[in-house]
């Protein structure tokens, strides 16, 4: 090997995407490769390989991959390829009835085989050196793959690697959606949820989430990955569900056991939206870690509001959206140490509710009445006006996030 080509090496060595292995893969072999995980998803492929052939470019530069038989015709290729999965040796497969020589190396971790490193002579003939090469290429790809542990599972990680690309917003033609599930069997019903999962307690995912995963993964219709330091589930479900899945998923079980609670995205029917209704369910998880309100799902639909006051938060102080009156009574409370503004909330959200209200504030319902006509007393109003009691509760729940978001209240409270 030539020291030009060493320096190379050295250089993948130290690189960090498999992206830029595929690339210097190329600048050493003078032939195009590409990585793919066990469903034919291209992980990288040389993008700077000039190859003059349709087929490289619909399986390889536009993924599209069709589901095919093996050709008998071919059997050296596949026994070729079988070897080199058994051995985890690269092997040179140079069939009469290939247009093309190829290399195959099996990317193998922990025992299992993930990813596949295909090197194809479309410009130049391969050499025994080039099989060296592609080896030590191989462990490079190794060490950047253990860094992702979806490719780490035990099961399902050609399933987790295509959900992860959808998350990260990586766009695939509608054609290649199609042929990708049906590679991975993946049977997508009417109604399709995503939900970014963590613990209740403020605390990280620990090493043991595999077996957590497992546990979701067995249930039909999930598909769970992890993700950003959080588990995400993909729900496909026959009927709309407005709070619990368990009709069709019992999920909820797995949830009470681990004390965890998700943000919940809108249905979608194509899985072309999957990244969209990530950053729903995303959205609302960030949302629930600062309202902290008991429940186990926060659906989209219901705190979208929130997330567009997280949003407005970063451009505008929230509080100038605030109704005065409203703003007049959180003053009046910070000077008199009261808590009238929790009890209001509480009780226009509980549908005028005396006895739900002192339920939801652990108070007794003679000091609700109070506090409730001492707010209208104080705001010179019974909320008796439907565009005035929208105006209320949005205020209200303005005030109950913006304190909540800066540890101001108690975060049980329905402020």
């Amino acid at each position: 090997m030539d020291l030009e080509n060493l320096s190379k090496l050295r250089v993948a060595s130290n690189v960090h995407t498999l992206q830029e292995i595929a690339d210097i893969g190329f600048e050493i072999l003078k032939n195009p490769m590409f990585i793919e995980d066990r469903a034919g998803v291209k992980l990288a492929y040389s993008q700077y390989a000039e190859v003059d052939d349709p087929k490289w470019k619909k399986e390889i530069v536009d993924s599209h991959r069709e589901v095919q038989p093996r050709n008998e015709n071919i059997r050296e290729m596949y026994d070729g390829y079988d070897a080199a999965i058994k051995k985890h040796l690269p092997v040179i497969i140079n069939d009469s009835d290939m247009e093309w020589p190829r290399i195959i190396k099996p990317i193998v971790i922990g025992g299992g085989h993930v990813a596949t490193m295909v090197i194809t002579a479309y410009l130049e003939e391969l050499h025994d050196e080039d099989v060296d090469v592609v080896e030590i290429l191989s462990h490079f790809v190794v060490d950047i793959l253990r860094q992702e542990q979806y490719f780490l599972s035990s099961s399902g990680h050609a399933i987790e690697n295509f959900l992860i690309r959808l998350l990260n917003g990586e766009k695939f033609s509608a054609e290649s959606i199609r042929e990708h599930m049906k590679l991975l069997h993946w049977s997508s019903k009417a109604y399709n949820y995503v939900l970014d999962i963590f613990p209740q307690a403020e605390q990280i995912m620990d090493a043991g989430v595999e077996g957590v995963l497992d546990e979701f993964r067995r249930l039909n219709g999930c598909h769970a990955v992890s993700h950003d330091n959080h588990i995400v589930c993909v729900l496909s479900m026959d009927k709309e569900y407005s709070h619990l899945p368990d009709e069709e998923i019992p999920i909820t079980p797995i949830m009470v056991k681990y004390d965890y609670i998700a943000g919940v995205s809108q249905s979608f029917q194509n899985l072309a939206h999957l990244h969209n209704a990530y950053t729903q369910a995303k959205g609302m998880s960030e949302i629930a870690a600062t309202l902290k309100n008991g429940p186990i799902y926060y659906p989209y639909d219901e705190g979208a509001i929130y997330h567009m006051m997280e949003l407005l938060d970063n451009q505008l102080p929230l509080k100038q959206f605030c109704h005065k009156k409203v703003l007049e009574l959180e003053e009046y409370d910070t000077k008199h140490n009261t808590d009238l503004a929790p009890t209001l909330h509480a009780y226009l959200e509980s549908f005028r509710s005396i006895s739900h209200t002192a339920e939801v504030m652990f108070i007794h319902r003679n000091t609700v009445s109070y506090r409730i006509n001492k707010c209208f007393e104080i705001l010179g109003t019974r909320i008796e006006n439907e565009n005035e009691l929208f105006s209320f509760i949005f205020s209200l729940r303005i005030l109950e996030y913006y304190n909540k978001k800066q540890g101001k209240m108690p975060p049980h409270w329905r402020y």
